[in-house]
């Protein structure tokens, strides 16, 4: 607050703006020679508020001299030097809001304050430049686009004259990350965004679990609630049951999360297929993906009735993450009824044969420490990573449509078969007790298909041939054993890694290699075939 020379109290209008760093979208600086003029010749303003007059000038220095000359006239006719370089400086109120202006919030004592291309604010007894107000009325819109959301609510509540314009800011607003505790201004920000589809949930939020006065429920798609530490059972069954748009449903590190969440759901299912309950509010039917992670109260029960509550409609994709013991037999139900399907961390497995496993088409296991063998028989698997398995040791894949294989960090497998000609992909990462006769096998099998070869650190391999014309990768660093490599017909290859291949002193290729353009790592030379 400063005092006019008549000594009443005059307001100023100043804000505290955070500019995001971003690549693309409203630039934070033009050119160096266009800012150093327009700083040289308004030292009062600041470089941001140069760059965005600049950028409204499309560059044009003289445009945004004239632009500025316009601004500033009216304070420096009614302001010494002083208060205009106190009005240029933001002011600190601690809560990030913007200070009223003069005449009420925005309004002169003419009434509501314009934006146009004239660019000075209507009635202002003071005379006071208003840099949002003589702000042109794209700039500005284009400024809030860069608002948070809950800069945008407060800015939405300092005048009239913004609202419509704060209203279309939150219209293009999708995706909220809640992290306050406070459930008043959570649900100010949630109701405010009609067009929220995407929440992220962390902390305390009491009302939205409860999904009390939140109005966008029927548009939620995806909810993620991380280290909810107020989820319970009864709130992950009602937003399976209430959510009627929800497509993705994550829950990660909620103690109080159990197996009942997903028995009260099948429970509720069995109840609307009797036709006890029936109409919308009843089940989730568009729920594809269920992602639970580091829940240690749940338990593989919670796979196999989350498969028969929602069987018939769209759930496709399962990840199960760090949680309770785990069985085979739901393992089982979810690869014949889902067609992704992501475990990790599940320490009670140790022998896992899934045989008319015909909906899965990507299977992922991560760091299940007691796995020792593995077998799938699988028609429509088109993927499959069993990695950081540390006890594997048999890996064997029914699999004719398979195009990518990941075995990385499964130190102790020993015997891989796979029955298939069409792999693109191998990733064989430190399979250190693989000998070489499975290894050769599989890349001869798919030779016409081949496109990434990763051996990395395999100690038992001496000898290869790869003869691909799809070949674009192939990396064996730390092979010591390898004393011979040979590449036929590798006339896409680009990249080639054999760093740590002591015993590899030249790599055999024929004349379809293109040496020139291949970008080779390792001191291994060319050696062309007679």
């Amino acid at each position: 607050m400063g005092k006019n020379k008549q000594g009443k109290q005059r307001n100023e209008v100043v804000f505290r703006f955070e500019q995001p760093d971003r690549s693309e979208g409203f630039p934070k600086t033009h050119g160096t020679s266009g800012i150093g003029t327009l700083s040289s010749l308004f030292p009062s303003f600041e470089t941001d508020v140069l760059a965005s007059i600049l950028s409204a000038a499309e560059g044009d220095v003289d445009a945004a001299t004239a632009m500025l000359l316009d601004m500033a006239a009216p304070a420096q006719s009614h302001d010494t030097p002083g208060e205009q370089a106190a009005s240029q400086r933001p002011s600190d109120r601690g809560d990030g809001r913007p200070q009223p202006s003069p005449g009420g919030s925005g309004r002169g004592q003419g009434g509501k304050a314009e934006r146009g291309s004239g660019g000075r604010a209507a009635g202002n007894s003071a005379g006071k430049f208003n840099g949002f107000d003589t702000m042109p009325h794209d700039l500005f819109v284009r400024l809030l686009s860069y608002f948070r959301t809950v800069d945008l609510i407060l800015c939405r509540q300092c005048c009239r004259s913004w609202r419509s314009d704060v209203a279309e800011a939150l219209d293009a607003v999708t995706f909220l990350d809640i992290t306050a505790n406070s459930d008043a201004m959570n649900l100010t920000m949630i109701n405010g965004c009609p067009k929220l589809s995407k929440v992220k949930v962390r902390g305390r939020f009491s009302s939205f679990l409860h999904l009390q006065t939140v109005q966008c429920v029927g548009h939620l798609t995806s909810v993620k609630l991380v280290t909810c530490s107020e989820l319970g059972d009864e709130h992950v069954t009602g937003m399976l049951c209430f959510l009627p748009a929800l497509q993705t449903l994550e829950i990660d590190t909620c103690e109080y999360v159990t197996d009942h969440a997903l028995t009260d759901l099948y429970e509720q299912r069995m109840r609307w297929d009797m036709g006890e309950i029936s109409g919308s509010g009843c089940l989730s039917t568009e729920l594809r993906t269920l992602s639970i992670s580091n829940c240690p109260n749940v338990t593989g029960s919670t796979i196999k009735h989350a498969i028969l509550a929602l069987a018939g409609f769209k759930l496709d994709t399962l990840k199960f993450s760090h949680n309770g013991k785990i069985s085979t037999g739901p393992v089982e139900m979810a690869v014949r009824s889902l067609k992704v399907v992501m475990l990790r961390g599940c320490l009670s497995l140790t022998g896992l044969t899934l045989t008319a496993a015909d909906a899965v088409e990507q299977l992922s296991i991560h760091d299940a420490a007691q796995l020792t063998s593995f077998l799938i028989q699988a028609p429509l698997l088109l993927s499959v990573a069993v990695t950081k398995c540390q006890s594997l040791q048999s890996v064997r894949l029914d699999t004719p449509q398979l195009r990518t294989v990941s075995l990385s960090g499964c130190r102790l497998v020993d015997t891989l078969l796979i029955s298939n000609s069409t792999v693109e992909s191998i990733n064989l990462y430190q399979c250190m007790s693989l000998g070489e006769p499975p290894v050769q096998a599989l890349l001869s099998a798919s030779s016409t298909t081949l496109r990434e070869v990763i051996l990395d650190g395999m100690q038992r391999v001496s000898r290869l041939t790869i003869s691909s014309p799809v070949l674009a990768t192939l990396r064996m660093r730390g092979c010591k054993g390898l004393g011979s490599l040979t590449l036929r017909d590798a006339r896409a290859l680009r990249d080639l890694d054999v760093q740590g291949c002591t015993a590899l002193s030249a790599i055999s290729v024929d004349s379809e290699c293109p040496v020139a353009s291949v970008k080779k790592l390792g001191k291994a030379t060319w050696q062309r075939a007679s």
